[in-house]
């Protein structure tokens, strides 16, 4: 049975609707963003509508508002001496992979955070357990978020598109920890150091809500972070880049960790010629295909090793976006996962001289 299907029995059917409750909601992708709740590719959401009241509705005198009125020495301007007003109401769209499928009036009566409120507790509240795998929150600006109370959902992977992520944590269920993904926005330093996003697998920054104020502070933070995977979209000076690679190569990371940087085009090849000498990198060519099937190296640059130590090195390579930037990504690797152009081209200066001295050799003799 479907998701909306086994809702929508249970709120028209009495009988199975504490049943229904105690049934696990398991769902791919569960999200919340301004008046609506999409549970998997089915959405419900709220929306606000008028109806054009004229005079040849009943209404017209008896609702009207008071801003619409006209009070002893009052003028109405226009064309129309008795002017239409719009009438405000509430109803919700039942929607499937973007498609309005159904809609519902709701009553006159009821507001838009009340009416948020009873479909969250409706769709949500008092089940025994939910879990998501994508569990999303896309608002921006400040709001409030309506929610049933003691509401739960244990996750892998958390999307969190409006600001401040620590306070939505409350709502993951314990378990979920660590988390696989974690995409979110930074605006103060301190969040960088929030167990929950210290430990989740793969982390994603981006360049949402950030606090300039902090922004030097906050580049110091990300610098630091370890976990496995971590990539950062934000506008970056080639200081940062450098400080970035400072601390890559002199602390020692896990074998597989990465960290993937967005940089204007402008500025990569330039990042890139100061961090290889300055770091003693050399040019090199990966033995082995790129981990992500989806990632393309761009031939215009080069690989560039840095030692690390004995049984690691680190190197970097540059991805082709899609967005008209760059991503510089950063790969500690085991020793021997490149082998080293520059000690061919070594090799081929000495085999030419070589070539040449036999040919003078052999025009002397």
């Amino acid at each position: 049975m479907s998701i909306p299907f086994r809702i929508r029995l249970a709120s028209r059917c009495p009988v199975i609707h504490d049943i229904e409750k105690t049934i696990p909601l398991h769902l791919d992708f569960l999200s919340f963003d301004d008046n609506a709740i999409r549970l998997n590719n089915i959405c419900y959401r709220l929306c606000v509508n008028y109806d054009k009241i004229d005079e040849s509705d009943e209404r017209y005198e008896r609702d009207k508002p008071e801003e619409c009125r006209l009070t002893p020495g009052d003028i109405q301007t226009g064309s129309l001496p008795n002017k239409p007003w719009e009438s405000k109401y509430l109803e919700i769209l039942f929607e499937i992979d973007s498609d309005e499928i159904h809609s519902r009036r709701l009553p006159s009566d009821w507001k838009i955070h009340e009416a948020e409120k009873k479909m969250a507790c409706i769709l949500l509240g008092g089940r025994a357990k939910i879990r998501a795998k994508t569990l999303v929150f896309e608002f921006y600006g400040e709001t409030v978020i309506r929610l049933p109370e003691g509401f739960k959902v244990k996750t892998s992977s958390l999307d969190i598109q409006c600001g401040n992520f620590e306070s939505i944590l409350g709502i993951v269920d314990p378990m979920s920890y660590p988390l696989e993904d974690m995409f979110t926005s930074i605006e103060r330093p301190r969040m960088l150091e929030n167990p929950v996003l210290k430990s989740t697998k793969k982390l994603f920054i981006s360049n949402e809500y950030i606090d300039e104020e902090f922004i030097d502070e906050i580049y110091e933070g990300l610098w630091k972070l370890e976990n496995k995977t971590v990539t950062v979209q934000l506008d970056m000076e080639e200081d940062n880049i450098i400080d970035l690679f400072d601390n890559w190569v002199k602390s020692l990371r896990d074998i597989g960790s990465t960290f993937t940087l967005c940089v204007r085009k402008e500025m990569t090849m330039k990042a890139l010629g100061t961090v290889k000498k300055r770091f003693n990198g050399k040019y090199v060519q990966l033995n082995r295909p790129l981990d992500e099937p989806d990632e393309k190296q761009d031939p215009n640059y080069k690989c560039i090793s840095f030692p690390t130590s004995s049984n690691s090195e680190l190197v970097t390579y540059v991805l082709i976006s899609e967005y008209g930037s760059q991503d510089i990504k950063l790969e500690m690797m085991p020793r021997g996962s490149t082998t080293s152009l520059e000690s061919s081209m070594s090799m081929s200066g000495v085999l030419n001289s070589l070539g040449a001295a036999m040919n003078l050799y052999n025009l002397i003799i």
